[in-house]
């Protein structure tokens, strides 16, 4: 039912958490493609001990370092599901959130489906600090074109709209429109989102925050 999507870049020491918050879920129908993008660190070596235990997973290993929009164009190639999830390596997610999600889209089968952010501040040495949670306030199911342009406007405002990871898709409709990530650095997801977004008829928000969106003091490009 989902395909996860994980682009894998140096993260050698958060990645076993991310992958394994995966496989925790209580919702099991899913694969996990990992794409390790020419990692420098031992990042390949710990994808592929998790495939050979798990035959749900599959790694895509590059020559070349493509970047994180190559990375999730070529992992998207390779997905069997029916709703894709493009998450974050050294990120991790609550055992519920698939399950939330599918029960959503038995109620309302959404092009896309948004969840809210639980963010985490770590500082250099890697103590978490402060944290916040974002969400939409509600929860909600759109079937109408309106309504739901209405709800995009308040997704933007609350930092929800532009992040990709927040969000499952569903594949025929992205083979549909033809949408990719594009090599923009910083505003990939938000230049993907809009295209999305466009032509979009459906929409679920979920108001808990499954997502753990970790903000670490690094050398990453956020920061």
């Amino acid at each position: 039912f989902f395909s996860i999507v994980m682009p894998i870049y140096g993260v050698e020491k958060y990645l076993a958490e991310g992958i394994d918050s995966v496989l925790n879920q209580t919702e099991q129908d899913f694969e996990i493609i990992l794409v390790d993008d020419c990692s420098p660190d031992k990042s390949g070596a710990i994808c592929d001990e998790y495939a050979q235990k798990d035959d749900r997973i599959k790694v895509l290993h590059f020559e070349k370092n493509g970047g994180l929009s190559n990375a999730r164009n070529q992992g998207f190639k390779n997905v069997n599901g029916e709703f894709v999830f493009f998450m974050d390596s050294d990120d991790t997610i609550d055992k519920t959130l698939l399950e939330k999600v599918k029960c959503a889209l038995e109620k309302n089968r959404a092009q896309v489906t948004v969840f809210g952010i639980h963010e985490e501040y770590f500082d250099a040495n890697n103590v978490l600090g402060n944290t916040v949670d974002i969400t939409f306030g509600e929860e909600k199911y759109f079937d109408d074109v309106e309504e739901l342009r209405k709800a995009v406007i308040e997704l933007e405002k609350k930092t929800l709209y532009g992040y990709a990871w927040n969000k499952t898709y569903d594949v025929e409709y992205l083979k549909k429109i033809g949408v990719e990530f594009q090599k923009i650095t910083l505003i990939e997801d938000i230049m993907y989102n809009v295209e999305v977004f466009t032509e979009i008829e459906r929409l679920n928000v979920l108001e808990t925050t499954p997502y753990n969106y970790k903000k670490r003091i690094n050398a990453s490009l956020t920061n």
